[in-house]
Formats: C-alpha cells, sequence, structure tokens
C-alpha cells in the first residue's frame, strides 16, 4: 500500500501540516484547532519547493517561517508572521 504523503493547509487560517494531522468537520478534513475547510498539495517535497522558489523571487526567510508555521493555526499571515517574529526575537 503507498504511504498517504499529501499536505493540507487551511483555506480560513494558516494552518498546515500532513493530512494524517487533520481534524475533521463534517466528515470533511480541517484545521483540528479552528475547523477551517482545507485544500490539499500532493507531498510535503513539493509544498516546501514552492515556498523556496517564493523565497527565491525576493522574500528572504520564507522558507524558515514556512517550516516553523507547520502545525500551528493563525487566523492569517500578519498574525503567523508576528508571532514568528517574536519568536526570533525572543520577545515574549
Amino acid at each position: 500500500m503507498k504511504e498517504d504523503t499529501r499536505v493540507v493547509y487551511g483555506a480560513g487560517c494558516v494552518w498546515w501540516d500532513s493530512i494524517h494531522n487533520a481534524g475533521s468537520n463534517g466528515g470533511l478534513p480541517s484545521c483540528p484547532y479552528c475547523g477551517s475547510m482545507l485544500f490539499e498539495m500532493e507531498s510535503e517535497k513539493k509544498w516546501l519547493g514552492l515556498a523556496q522558489k517564493y523565497e527565491k523571487a525576493g522574500h528572504s526567510g520564507y522558507v524558515d517561517f514556512i517550516k516553523w508555521l507547520k502545525g500551528k493555526c493563525y487566523p492569517n499571515y500578519d498574525a503567523a508572521r508576528s508571532a514568528y517574529k517574536k519568536v526570533q526575537h525572543n520577545v515574549t
């Protein structure tokens, strides 16, 4: 049996992780924290490849941010980025 390598990511939040870590909302995969419906991609390799492409287009540090974000739920990009910057600068 082939391993399920799908990655899912929030439609209404910025959570992303393996399909195996998704929650369920009415039988559909959802963010395990906020219940947002999810989009899917075939693998984490492809997901991170797109992040690398975005970083190379002039968005320095994006891949590290995306790796840090895995498994974390924030309502939007700005909230996630703010939390990431606080962690990077040890701000509480």
